[in-house]
Formats: structure tokens, C-alpha cells, sequence
């Protein structure tokens, strides 16, 4: 369990810093409180 938790933070920061640079690039925030996804029951 301790090597999982440490895998996921170190993948969270990797994923931190490519919405950075995206958004830095872009100019526009990729997470907004527009952007919301509801799971639908099929």
C-alpha cells in the first residue's frame, strides 16, 4: 500500500504540472466550474 500511495503522488504532480504548462501555453484554465461531466445511469 505504501508504494501505491507514493506512485499516486508522484503521478498527481506530473499531471499538476502538464495542466500548468498547458494552461500557461493556452492562456485558459482547463479546470472551470463550467466543465462538470455527470456520470448517467444507462
Amino acid at each position: 500500500m505504501p508504494k501505491n500511495k507514493i506512485a499516486s503522488k508522484e503521478g498527481g504532480g506530473v499531471a499538476k504540472k502538464a495542466r500548468m504548462s498547458l494552461e500557461e501555453k493556452t492562456g485558459k484554465k482547463v479546470i472551470t466550474d463550467k466543465i462538470f461531466y455527470q456520470k448517467t445511469v444507462e
